[in-house]
C-alpha cells in the first residue's frame, strides 16, 4: 500500500526525536568551548620565550599553568576570537599545540529502571550486540522532546491509562467532556483522540500494537518506571482505525489522518501497511501539513 512514489515521505520512528522540539533545542546556546580562551603546550625550552613573546606582542596572557602537563591556560584579549588564537599558536614552531577549552557535559541518561532491555536506543551489551543501536543516549543530551509536540499515532489504540504512558497523552484544548461539540470538528467530546474503527470517543487499544509504538515514540522518560521512549515528554494523540482483529480501511485511516492534521498534529506516525499500492492513501498523507512517518 505504501511503495516507492512516497518513500521521500518515510523515516525510521527511532529517529522521531529529530523532529520533537528541534526549534527549541536551536534556541538554547550550547557552545562546545569556553569563549575568551585556549590551551597551549610549548616547547619545553622555549616556555618563557614564548610565553613574553605572546603577553607583549598579542596580550595573550598565561592565567594558569598545570605543572604536571604543562600546558597553559591562556586568556583572550578583547576582539580575538578562539579560532583567531589557535591559528596564531599553531603557526609557531614553538608552540606543540593549541586548541580550545573544550566542554563537556554529563550524558543524559535517565533513571528507568528497564533502560536496559531498550536495545535498539541504548546497548550496553546486556541485550546482543554492544552500540548495535541508534545511539539515542546521544541525543538525549542534546534534548529529549516537549509536549508542545503532538504526535499523532494512528494505529490500534493506545492504552491512555499506562503508567509509562498517561502523562504524555495529548488532551484537546479546545474540548470538554460534556455532550458537545465544543470546538466544532465534528467530534462530540474528542478529548483524547477518537477511535475511527468504532466512530466513538474511546480510542482504547484492543490489540496492543498500537500502544508499543506510543512507548517507542514517548513513554515517560526519567521517572523510575519501565523503560523510556525516544521523546521523555511529548503529546501522543491516539487515533484509532485498527480492530483487534488486525483489520483497518483505508478510510479510517484517511479520516484519522486528516484528523491529525485538521487538530494540530506536528508529526503523523503510520507504523503499518498493506499488499496494495492506494493512491487515495498517498493524496491523503501528500496533503498534510505535518511530517508523516510510516513503516518501510
Amino acid at each position: 500500500m505504501l511503495t516507492h512514489p512516497i518513500v521521500k515521505r518515510l523515516l525510521a520512528a527511532a529517529l522521531l526525536l529529530a523532529v520533537s522540539h528541534l526549534a527549541h533545542a536551536a534556541t538554547i546556546p550550547r557552545r562546545s568551548h569556553v569563549d575568551g580562551e585556549v590551551l597551549v603546550k610549548y616547547r619545553e625550552n622555549r616556555v618563557l620565550e614564548r610565553t613574553v613573546h605572546y603577553r607583549s606582542m598579542w596580550h595573550l596572557s598565561t592565567v594558569q599553568t598545570y605543572p604536571a602537563s604543562g600546558i597553559r591556560k591562556v586568556e583572550l584579549p578583547t576582539g580575538m576570537t578562539v579560532d583567531q588564537a589557535v591559528a596564531l599558536y599553531q603557526s609557531d614552531p614553538d608552540v606543540l599545540y593549541a586548541e580550545p577549552n573544550y566542554r563537556y557535559r554529563l550524558q543524559a541518561l535517565p533513571n528507568d529502571t528497564e533502560l536496559d532491555r531498550l536495545w535498539g536506543l541504548v546497548n550496553d551489551g546486556t541485550s546482543g550486540t554492544m552500540d548495535a543501536d541508534v545511539d539515542a543516549d546521544q541525543a538525549w543530551d542534546l534534548e529529549t522532546g516537549s509536549r508542545d509536540i503532538v504526535v499523532a499515532v494512528v494505529d490500534s489504540g493506545v492504552d491512555a491509562t499506562h503508567p509509562d504512558l498517561a502523562a504524555n497523552i495529548w488532551t484537546n484544548p479546545n474540548e470538554t467532556d460534556n455532550g458537545i461539540d465544543d470546538d466544532g470538528n465534528g467530534y462530540i467530546d474528542d478529548l483524547h483522540g477518537w477511535d475511527f474503527a468504532e466512530d466513538d470517543k474511546h480510542p482504547v487499544d484492543t490489540h496492543g500494537h498500537g500502544t508499543h509504538v506510543a512507548g517507542i515514540i514517548g513513554a515517560v522518560g526519567n521517572n523510575g518506571v519501565g523503560v523510556s521512549g525516544v521523546n521523555w515528554q511529548v503529546s501522543i494523540m491516539p487515533l484509532r482505525f485498527i480492530t483487534a482483529a488486525d483489520y483497518g480501511t483505508t478510510a479510517d485511516a484517511i479520516e484519522a489522518i486528516e484528523y491529525a492534521d485538521d487538530n494540530g498534529a506536528d508529526v503523523i506516525n503510520l507504523s503499518w501497511g498493506g499488499p496494495d499500492y492506494s493512491l487515495a492513501l498517498k493524496n491523503a498523507i501528500d496533503a498534510t501539513s505535518a511530517l508523516v512517518v510510516c513503516a518501510a
